[in-house]
């Protein structure tokens, strides 16, 4: 089991991202908003297949969407690929969390919107690369090739504290991690998927058929 304090949370759609303490480790906790009954958590940890037919079906699909995520994620093993530690059911507050690296820098999203001058070409390339090498690692590289479905500024986070975020030498050397792998899917043969992704980011066959490749992701 996990015992940590939290120190603060982050909303997202269908989760809450905590940043918290395991000892002196700074980690992150992904959980959903909603979830199932702990004894169903269990249940469901140790037998994927075993359907409880009175849990509702919403928030089932919430523990599903984390269990499906947390077992993409366990084999990843990357440089620039946020990791993941475990996976941990609570007893105190019933939860199912995933534990995962903490990036003190944030997403990259918040960056840019704080510095509202875009980045210095040297950094701007270095990251661009980094980006690359982990998507590379996806596709081609890992035990499973995955595709990622919703790769975008804000799920790209900067693993280094920033002290002055107008700095560009501070900026430089920064490392990259690519995160939120809820919406990823292994390659399969038939590329036809459920609608997924975040649309201003969305290739266009992704958005007039659901046709997700690793081409729709480099878009």
């Amino acid at each position: 089991m996990l015992t940590v304090s939290f120190v603060n949370s982050l909303s997202l759609c269908f989760s809450h991202v905590h940043h918290g303490k395991f000892g002196d480790v700074d980690i992150a906790i992904k959980t959903a908003k909603s979830l199932t009954s702990f004894s169903s958590i269990e249940s469901r940890l140790s037998n994927p297949s075993n359907d409880d037919e009175s849990a509702n079906a919403a928030q089932k699909s919430l523990v599903d969407g984390l269990l499906r995520e947390a077992r993409l994620f366990a084999n990843l093993r990357h440089a620039n690929i946020i990791q993941l530690f475990g996976v941990s059911p609570s007893v105190s507050t019933r939860s199912l969390y995933l534990v995962m690296e903490y990036a003190h820098g944030g997403a990259l999203d918040h960056l840019l919107q704080r510095r509202k001058c875009g980045l210095y070409p040297n950094v701007f390339i270095q990251y661009a690369k980094q980006i690359a090498d982990g998507m590379k690692y996806l596709h081609e590289e890992g035990t499973e090739h995955i595709i990622h479905r919703d790769l975008k500024c804000s799920n790209i986070l900067i693993l280094e504290a920033i002290e002055d975020i107008h700095n560009d030498n501070e900026l430089l050397y920064k490392t990259l991690k690519i995160t939120d792998f809820g919406l990823a899917k292994k390659q399969i043969q038939s590329s036809s998927m459920s609608a997924a992704g975040t649309f201003p980011w969305m290739s266009p066959e992704c958005i007039r058929s659901n046709e997700f490749s690793t081409k729709s992701d480099v878009w």
